[in-house]
């Protein structure tokens, strides 16, 4: 069930991408070099991520995004 995390539906598929990773505990820097990306690319990301799930801080959103994870198997 997705209910738990509002918002899930509206990410990009490359957002819900660096999700999972954030949720696997992948650092800002893993992210961007596994994807091949910049890292102010990928703060930007999590940025967005956290502006369309309404998440206020870093924490939160690890936590949640591990939490996805656990329950997803993802």
């Amino acid at each position: 069930p997705q209910g738990q995390l509002a918002g899930l539906e509206t990410l990009a598929d490359r957002e819900l991408e660096v999700f999972q990773m954030l949720g696997r505990g992948k650092s800002t820097r893993e992210i961007a070099t596994e994807l091949n990306l910049g890292e102010s690319t990928v703060e930007t990301y999590r940025a967005r991520i956290k502006d369309k799930l309404q998440l206020r801080s870093a924490a939160e959103l690890y936590l949640r995004a591990g939490q996805w994870v656990r329950d997803h198997g993802a």
